[in-house]
């Protein structure tokens, strides 16, 4: 019964890191164990910090960052900040700033928002329904027409 609450916990923030190092990794494995790795050092530091969320997904990507620059000898020095904004090549800032003006131009601020909980943050639908005061179906919808139409209306971008 003791160590229920400390599961629940676990269990809670498990799928949320699982999924950040699933969509980056192709290894099962490496995901198991830097999902693993991260929550560990979440839980033995979670106590001294305010914003949990923050702060277990920035554990994440330090992790990320470390575990991919010992695997690839040749990984490119990168930056992780805050919104995961990876710079690869010179051309990705014009290519970053073009597509944030499509997005701009052609998704409300409500959209925008959802965008960026969802695909940036990993947010699941209903954290965010939870947090935009929205409901989850509204949220999934939202998503799915903004992102429909930013590939239609973006197309023209060039990937760096």
């Amino acid at each position: 019964m003791f160590g229920l609450p400390l599961k629940n916990e676990w269990d809670n923030w498990y799928d949320k890191i699982y999924g950040f190092y699933f969509r980056r990794l192709d290894n099962i494995t490496d995901v198991e164990d830097l999902t693993a790795e991260t929550l560990n050092s979440f839980f033995l530091t979670k106590t001294e910090v305010q914003d949990q969320y923050s702060f277990i997904f920035k554990i994440a990507r330090n992790k990320l960052n470390t575990f991919l620059k010992s695997k690839y000898k040749n990984y490119p020095a990168t930056t992780l900040d805050d919104n995961l904004q990876i710079n690869y090549s010179p051309n990705f800032e014009k290519f970053k700033s073009d597509l944030q003006n499509c997005i701009e131009k052609h998704t409300s601020e409500l959209d925008q928002q959802i965008l960026n909980l969802c695909v940036i943050e990993d947010f699941q639908s209903k954290d965010v329904a939870d947090k935009l005061n929205i409901s989850s179906s509204n949220v999934r919808t939202r998503l799915h027409r903004s992102l429909k139409i930013l590939k239609e209306k973006c197309k023209h971008l060039k990937q760096f």
